[in-house]
């Protein structure tokens, strides 16, 4: 069985606890990459949330997570507020795989 889980700052991801996705605390583009590594080796997460201050740090680290099937990869907004990333994310998803802006 597949597991979800999410990837921020204290504040942000203790809420997802609650409704059983497996949480990771981290502040830093390093802590944030190490707990992206771990998960994607692990081979068990077919969804990773991370808050989108902490997606703008890996972004360009992750891009290759795009193109496999799992997990996906999935910025939210964290307590800090919204940045707009996960919008942004979900417009380019939605155009690689329709080919156009239908939004």
């Amino acid at each position: 069985m597949y597991k979800c889980s999410m990837i921020g700052d204290g504040n942000s991801i203790y809420g997802f606890a609650a409704a059983g996705v497996e949480i990771r605390a981290a502040y830093t583009r390093e802590e944030a990459l190490s707990a992206i590594k771990e998960l994607v080796d692990r081979g068990d997460t077919a969804v990773i949330f991370i808050t989108e201050a902490l997606y703008a740090l890996v972004n360009d680290d992750v891009a290759a997570l795009s193109v496999r099937p799992y997990p996906a990869l999935i910025p939210v907004p964290g307590f800090s507020g919204n940045t707009g990333a996960g919008k942004d994310n979900i417009t380019d998803a939605v155009i690689r795989a329709v080919g156009s802006d239908i939004g």
